[in-house]
């Protein structure tokens, strides 16, 4: 966790070495926290989650920008994609049916996350193993349920926010464009994503929430803050960068 901490995510070198260690080597399950008793880790990654909008194609080869690879990406709060997935209530959207405005918490300001690293799939404790190892306690006994326990998708992505440069606050981000088992990749439509684990209620429905304020929050005692929570589709889009060193930016639906 140190490295998604300390890397300097205007700086390619840091990036590629980042990405190297988390895609082509095998990582341990990371605890992410709790809530509702239940446990939720991620294995480290950071490519599960695809841009729901393409605008690569929109840029010819005299475009200088360096578009990055799909660990960073931009995420739009403020706006729904065009094929956007309906949620149960539209009175928890706060949305008009013509409107594309977001309905966040009046504390959160959406402009202010625009960037995320990718950490990886967010998977909860199904059978409740890894919970009774914590429970009787010793440190090899949770290490060791934790690698060989039988841990379950949720569809959120776990992401960092580095719309700054450096490692911010962690956020959960329901995945609507998951791959399945062949590799083909489908969006989800219908009233039933973006719940946890023994949360069925309409308000319990969210797309994107904080979980914690800095990535060295988690771990298996922390609580999830669940605030700043987004409640319709987002669009993710490709990130960009003028050159090395220089800020990352999103793109943006014109």
């Amino acid at each position: 966790m140190n490295k998604f901490f300390q890397t300097n995510y205007y700086d390619y070198k840091e990036v590629d070495s980042l990405d190297a260690m988390t895609l082509q080597e095998r990582q341990p399950i990371i605890p992410v926290g709790r809530t509702r008793g239940n446990l939720y880790a991620f294995y480290p990654g950071g490519d599960e989650m695809l841009q729901t909008t393409d605008l690569e194609h929109k840029y010819t080869c005299k475009d200088k920008r360096h578009f990055l690879r799909d660990t960073i990406l931009g995420i739009n709060l403020d706006v729904e994609p065009v094929q956007a997935s309906n949620s149960r209530s539209r009175r928890q959207l706060n949305l008009s049916e013509e409107s594309t405005k977001s309905g966040e918490s009046d504390d959160f300001d959406p402009s202010k996350f625009q960037i995320f690293r990718q950490l990886g799939s967010l998977v909860y404790d199904r059978k409740g193993n890894v919970k009774q190892a914590i429970e009787k306690g010793g440190e090899k006994a949770i290490k060791k349920a934790l690698q060989k326990g039988l841990w379950a998708s949720t569809g959120f992505a776990v992401v960092l926010d580095i719309t700054n440069g450096k490692a911010g606050a962690v956020y959960l981000v329901y995945d609507f464009w998951p791959m399945d088992d062949v590799g083909d990749i489908h969006h989800v439509s219908n009233n039933f994503w973006g719940f946890l684990p023994d949360c069925e209620e309409d308000e319990d429905q969210f797309s994107v929430a904080k979980i914690a304020d800095s990535i060295k929050d988690l771990g298996i005692d922390h609580q999830f803050l669940m605030n700043s929570m987004i409640c319709h589709e987002p669009e993710i889009v490709p990130a960009v960068q003028v050159a090395d060193g220089l800020p990352i930016l999103r793109q943006r639906v014109v």
